[in-house]
Order: structure tokens, then C-alpha cells, then sequence
């Protein structure tokens, strides 16, 4: 990634979640599969000076997600509020099949 960052796109996102869901074992894929939602953006704040930012979610169970963070560049697990407010931000930059072999 050169140049100024900018937030990952739909189209983008589809591919990393599609390239890194084939690099999983069949139980990593077993786990995701079980708990699997339809791709969704998120509310993240980092910091006040940060402001409000979005992550990807593509997973959920138990009150927690698995959701993407594009600035990190690596999956994360946190609570999440019912306003879709991510409550407990990471700062993984762990490959979902890293983040997968930790549950």
C-alpha cells in the first residue's frame, strides 16, 4: 500500500475476505462458517482526534464481532454495541486464519 492511505473499498474487501478464507483449514473455516453474517460496516473511534471511522464485520456470535481494520490491516475480535459501535478496538494485524487459531 504506497501513497496517501485511504479506507478499503467494498470490491477490495470482497477479495481479502476471498483470498484469505481460502488459506483456512477446514476447521478455522468450520468456526467462521458457524457464526458468519452478511458483510457490514462498523463504527470504530481510535481517538477523539481520530473521530469516527468504519471497519468491515464479517462475522458475529455472543455480542462480539470479527471485523477488518483497514488502518491496522488485520482482524479483530470486540463487543459491539447496538448502535453497530465497535466497543473494544484492536489493534491486530493478524490474517484472519491468525485471529481464527486464537479462539
Amino acid at each position: 500500500m504506497e501513497g496517501a492511505w485511504r479506507p478499503i473499498d467494498r470490491d477490495e474487501f470482497n477479495n481479502l475476505v476471498v483470498e484469505q478464507i481460502a488459506a483456512l483449514d477446514p476447521g478455522q473455516r468450520a468456526t467462521l462458517n458457524a457464526s458468519r453474517v452478511e458483510s457490514r460496516q462498523a463504527i470504530i473511534r481510535r481517538s477523539e482526534e481520530a473521530g469516527d471511522e468504519r471497519v468491515w464485520v464479517i462475522a458475529e456470535r455472543q455480542g462480539q464481532v470479527l471485523y477488518f481494520d483497514d488502518v491496522e490491516w488485520g482482524w479483530n475480535y470486540s463487543e459491539v454495541s447496538r448502535e453497530d459501535r465497535i466497543l473494544n478496538p484492536g489493534g491486530s494485524q493478524s490474517e484472519l486464519r491468525g485471529v481464527l487459531e486464537s479462539l
